[in-house]
């Protein structure tokens, strides 16, 4: 069965955005980057803190990014037992 290069999964255990939709906007981009309300997007926005390229289309509103970028962006971020993961101070208990 076919994989997707960036996520691994087969093409049926997508996300529906993953599958047919080149860009994201709105809730699902914002909600994909990990950021909890639409302020906070664009905080990080207006201060060119978000980890991809974004844009603004002519006639439309909104902000748009590459589905693409947001899933090569998800694919480097480390994995929560991988040792890029632990933090730089290890935790030693006394």
């Amino acid at each position: 069965m076919p994989r997707n290069d960036v996520t691994g999964l087969p093409p049926a255990e997508r996300p529906r955005s993953v599958v047919t939709q080149p860009l994201m906007s709105g809730r699902e981009l914002y909600k994909a980057l990990g950021f909890r309300t639409p302020c906070a997007f664009f905080a990080a926005e207006r201060n060119q803190r978000l980890p991809v390229t974004v844009f603004k289309l002519p006639g439309r509103r909104g902000r748009f990014a590459f589905t693409a970028d947001v899933q090569q962006w998800i694919a480097s971020l480390p994995s929560a037992g991988s040792p890029r993961a632990t933090p730089d101070k290890a935790f030693t208990p006394t």
